[in-house]
């Protein structure tokens, strides 16, 4: 599958030799688009988080999210999942890198536990994930569902 689809997108460097920015491009964009693409994407490439720590860290005493629960339900902790041993090393430096950033911060307690769940990306780098069917659950819904995206386009 990956293969496919490297066969039909192309890169480009929209940042510079020291600082590459790099992104994909399909090859069947008409060439006169594809510049226009390149224009506009360099014109904005800071809008873009190209790195962990280029996400922005918003202070949680301003901006806070809680996920809206049912009433009366318990808080589930998952049971322990054993990973491969292999992957270790690749999880550890992914979660350095989300500390670093402060995506994430350590907790020493929690009412809700959920399990890491690594993938593979593209480019062989692992992603994590996080097992959350629990906690979805037990969330509310929302009332104004998201529109199908064949409707947006």
């Amino acid at each position: 599958m990956a293969l496919e689809m490297d066969d039909q997108v192309q890169d480009y460097n929209i940042g510079s030799e020291e600082k590459p920015h790099m992104i994909k491009l399909s090859k069947g964009i008409p060439l006169h688009y594809k510049y226009r693409y390149l224009d506009l994407l360099k014109t904005y490439k800071d809008v873009f988080s190209w790195s962990y720590d280029d996400l922005k860290m918003f202070d949680t005493n301003i901006i806070q999210h809680k996920v809206p629960l049912k009433s009366g339900m318990k808080p589930y902790k998952q049971k322990l999942k054993q990973i491969n041993q292999l992957l270790l090393p690749s999880i550890e430096r992914e979660v350095k890198k989300f500390l670093h950033a402060k995506i994430i911060i350590p907790l020493i307690y929690s009412k809700w536990v959920a399990n890491l769940v690594p993938t593979w990306k593209n480019n062989e780098d692992i992603r994590l994930c996080v097992d959350f069917r629990n906690l979805n659950r037990e969330s509310l819904k929302d009332n104004y569902q998201l529109p199908k995206m064949d409707n947006i386009l």
